[in-house]
């Protein structure tokens, strides 16, 4: 998850940095700059919502112990501590 988010702000900020040295390199002015600005911007929303998305669906994880709950549930009194001891 860490990594995802630090995917999510460099896909933000690379391309702005990127433009603005291009910028500075050509010496246009702001408009690379302001390009990497929407595409970075863009590019990282695109990456939140994918992060959102990931974050709301359950995993393998869950749905086992979802399962193994209601499996739970469905046999209760018999577990084998009500059972009486067969040992002498």
């Amino acid at each position: 998850m860490a990594s995802q988010v630090i995917t999510a702000s460099l896909s933000m900020a690379l391309p702005a940095l990127g433009g603005a040295w291009l910028d500075k390199r050509i010496g246009t002015g702001p408009a690379f700059l302001i390009v990497g600005l929407v595409l970075g911007l863009s590019s990282g929303t695109w990456q939140i919502v994918k992060l959102a998305q990931l974050s709301e669906k359950p995993t393998k994880i869950d749905r086992n112990a979802t399962d193994d709950d209601d499996k739970a549930q469905g046999s209760a009194g018999t577990s084998d501590d009500d059972k009486p001891s067969s040992s002498r």
